[in-house]
């Protein structure tokens, strides 16, 4: 399975085939041979996306893993049920396609909170992180990491640092290391990694030049200048030293 979606996070809709099928209780679950659909991941909601089924759109209800694949779950008519299983299988190309307005979205939450990880790292002395959220609706984003330092007296400047690298622009560079003590030691100052984190052997890491370095699985922008601005909005513990921020991303036509 080609997983497209980290290489070309830009391509709304494919032609392919599936390298396997499934029916289950009324519904057609296909593993496609390119995946252009983000499974969820790194905090990062699943994608929205429709199968074109015979002149019709039908939408992807769900996602599941199984034996290394990922696939996509669709409830088509009962008729089209058995055909479609049948047809699928055999190797008959199918199309689909993602709702690239919400994965455009998606991708700016996702970078951005990359930026702001790093500015909190920059202000916070003690700061590591604990992992991030964007919720389905993509409304705010929730950043979570251990501080002593409060930062909501710090929440200004680092949303003034942030929104400074954004109006600069800089190049997101997925970048791949067989371990993740490779991957350290090839960018040792920006390397950053939240704690607790179970690494395989390959590691996938997200690098913006001066700024971030970081494993990530999510889909990004190809440069920070595409996230327009940032607005950083609560800030509170939730124990002694667990920290969260939270943070809204404009429209870009509101910006």
């Amino acid at each position: 399975m080609e997983r497209r979606y980290l290489t070309d996070p830009y391509c709304g809709e494919i032609e392919t085939t599936a390298e396997h099928t499934l029916t289950r209780d009324g519904e057609l679950w296909l593993a496609p041979s390119v995946l252009i659909f983000h499974p969820e991941g790194g905090g990062q909601p699943n994608d929205r996306a429709e199968l074109l089924v015979q002149g019709k759109n039908v939408p992807i209800e769900g996602v599941g893993r199984q034996d290394g694949r990922v696939y996509l779950r669709v409830r088509p008519d009962e008729d089209d049920l058995s055909e479609l299983s049948w047809l699928y299988g055999s190797g008959e190309p199918f199309t689909y396609k993602i709702d690239l307005d919400y994965r455009l979205k998606a991708m700016r939450r996702h970078t951005a909170a990359h930026v702001l990880m790093a500015c909190l790292r920059r202000n916070l002395s003690d700061y590591v992180p604990k992992g991030m959220t964007i919720p389905e609706d993509l409304g705010a984003v929730q950043l979570r990491f251990l501080g002593k330092e409060d930062v909501e007296t710090l929440a200004e400047k680092v949303n003034g640092d942030a929104n400074a690298l954004i109006a600069s622009g800089c190049e997101v560079k997925p970048e791949s290391y067989a371990s993740i003590e490779l991957a350290k030691a090839a960018r040792p100052d920006l390397f950053r990694a939240d704690e607790g984190l179970p690494f395989r052997k390959a590691v996938r890491m997200l690098f913006i030049d001066g700024v971030d370095f970081n494993p990530c699985g999510g889909t990004h922008v190809k440069d920070i200048s595409e996230i327009g601005s940032v607005k950083i909005g609560k800030c509170g513990r939730i124990e002694e030293s667990l920290q969260t921020i939270e943070f809204f991303v404009p429209d870009l036509a509101a910006v």
